[in-house]
Parts: structure tokens; C-alpha cells; sequence
């Protein structure tokens, strides 16, 4: 993984449970810990922590490392590409001191985002947790062939830790002229053999908390010209024909009842006001016989922010 894709959100300290201490007494076992990891919910390896494995969580593109450990010493689970002595791999080597003896253990949760991958809290969670219920490989001392030393296995379920999410909010939506209305003036016909002017507005999002992402969609019932690319006149008295209207943002044109798009990028503070678009707003020529009259086009702008 690219480290500068990868952030680190949160640290967790954890205990044991059921409780695990570990003891130690004469004998030939050693006291070399040793761990074999299980890939099962294995996303990668970070770059971090010692390249430790990333664990699932609920909310795609948030991953956990896990480290096992006494105030003596431990480690991080992490992959390995070992053959030998069945996947096992060495943590701490046997410093012959009889470091682990009379040792509570704990668990430390490092919880990151993957920026390449995180696409927001979509799905409106309230708490980050493991993705489900799975192990995380385990650990032994010593000869764990021996029947005193025994490997422990180390397993997460969705309540091994719950962390609490603060939920995206926004208190309106509006043009940020303050209207619902974008009034383009009065034109004569012959108005519409040069470039016509436009109106510049943006759609914002007002008083928003954590906001990260939003999936925006303009539905209109109403369209006219090639494509129907364009809002069309909605007015059937007195109507003017023959002209549309063109909706840009930036050098690309919002096109009527298109796909959702999603908009990234946003101030997550508190209380923000979020420009989720600028676009200019232009009357014309649609393609069709001209013809004079009143003219008025409707569109709706729907967003789901996160």
C-alpha cells in the first residue's frame, strides 16, 4: 500500500476476553513467541505498523491492524509468506529471561482509511465494527507442541469494538443566490444568432456536519433538443418555441435525467456551507422552428449526502 493513501483515524486499546495471562516455569519449551496469522478477512498488508495485515470493517475502504501484546512485548498480526514450520513465524525471539512470566495480554486496534478505496459512510452507520465474525490467527510460547503451551487462538466478532460514527447532517439546500428561481431576462429573436448570456448560481448545502460526499442527480419532467439534452418550455399557453435551456458546469453540460453523480472534496468541519455545483444556466436555440412567447423550464436537483 501507498502510505500516503493510507490515514490513520483512531486507536484503540482492548482487553482480553476472557482475561488471558500468560505464566512461565522450568522446563526445555523456550519462550519464543510466535504467531500464525489467519487471511481470512485479509484485505493487505499496511504500510504501517509494521506491515501488519488489514482486517475488514463494516464500512468499505476502513481497515483494522491488530496487535496482541504485554507490557513485556508482542506484535501485530501480519501476512507471511513462510513455508516452513507450518506458517508460523517468530514475533519475539527467546531472550532466555523469562520475560512473559506472570504477563496480563491486551489487544491494540489501529483503525485506518484507505483513501483509494473509501467512498464515505454510505450507508448512514453509526458505529465502525469488525466486518463480522472472524479470527485473527494465533499466538503461542514456547514449543506450542507441548501440552502447556498451547496456542491461543484470537478471535473479533461486531462487538469487539463499536466505535461510534458522528452521522453526516445538513440543515438546507438551496441556490446560493438564496432564490429557487433563475430569472435568464428578456430576449428578441434575433438575440439568439450570437452566444446569448448566462446566469452563474451554485447549488449548495447549508449548516452541514462531516459531510464527505454527495451523490447529486438533476431530473427534469420537461426536456427539448438533440438528445434532449436540454429544459425544456413547460408553459403550453402563449409558449415560446424553438430554444431550451443549457445547463454547464465548468465545460461539461448537465445533462437532464442523467446517472448519479457523486461530488468529493468537501469541508468536513462543523456548520459548513458545501458549493456541490456551480453551473450557468443559458437560453437556446434547441433545433426546432423559433417562435415567440413565454418561456419557463423546471429541473429538480436531488442529493444524498454522506
Amino acid at each position: 500500500m501507498n502510505s500516503s493513501d493510507e490515514v490513520l483515524l483512531a486507536t484503540v486499546d482492548l482487553t482480553l476476553s476472557p482475561s488471558l495471562q500468560s505464566t512461565c516455569s522450568l522446563g526445555q519449551s523456550g519462550e519464543v513467541l510466535k504467531e500464525k496469522p489467519d487471511d481470512s478477512y485479509v484485505r493487505a498488508s499496511s504500510a504501517y505498523d509494521d506491515g501488519a495485515s488489514w482486517y475488514y470493517t463494516n464500512i468499505p475502504g476502513i481497515y483494522f491492524t491488530a496487535k496482541i501484546y504485554s507490557d513485556a512485548g508482542g506484535g501485530f498480526f501480519k501476512g507471511s509468506n513462510s513455508s516452513s514450520d507450518d506458517g508460523w513465524v517468530t514475533v519475539e525471539a527467546d531472550h532466555n529471561d523469562e520475560r512473559w512470566k506472570n504477563k496480563t495480554w491486551k489487544a491494540l486496534i489501529h483503525i485506518y482509511q484507505y483513501n483509494y478505496e473509501f467512498s464515505g459512510n454510505t450507508s448512514g452507520l453509526t458505529t465502525l465494527t469488525p466486518k463480522a465474525s472472524f479470527s485473527l490467527g494465533q499466538m503461542a510460547i514456547g514449543d506450542r507442541t507441548d501440552s502447556n503451551n498451547k496456542p491461543w487462538t484470537f478471535n473479533v466478532t461486531p462487538t469487539s469494538f463499536q466505535i461510534p460514527i458522528i452521522t453526516t447532517t445538513c440543515q438546507a439546500a438551496a441556490l446560493s443566490d438564496g432564490s429557487t428561481n433563475i430569472d435568464l431576462g428578456d430576449y428578441m429573436l434575433a438575440d439568439f444568432n450570437q452566444s446569448t448570456r448566462t446566469q452563474s448560481v451554485a447549488v449548495q448545502l447549508q449548516g452541514c456536519n462531516n459531510l464527505f460526499g454527495v451523490d447529486v442527480k438533476i431530473t427534469s419532467n420537461k426536456t427539448t433538443g438533440s438528445s434532449n439534452v436540454l429544459l425544456g418550455n413547460t408553459l403550453t399557453t402563449n409558449a415560446a418555441s424553438g430554444v431550451g435551456v443549457q445547463l454547464m458546469s465548468g465545460f461539461s453540460q448537465l445533462i437532464p435525467n442523467s446517472p448519479i453523480e457523486t461530488r468529493y472534496n468537501f469541508n468536513t468541519g462543523s456548520n459548513t456551507t458545501a458549493n456541490v455545483f456551480d453551473f450557468t444556466a443559458q437560453l437556446v436555440k434547441d433545433g426546432n422552428p423559433m417562435k415567440a412567447g413565454e418561456f419557463k423550464a423546471a429541473a429538480t436537483v436531488l442529493m444524498t449526502y454522506y
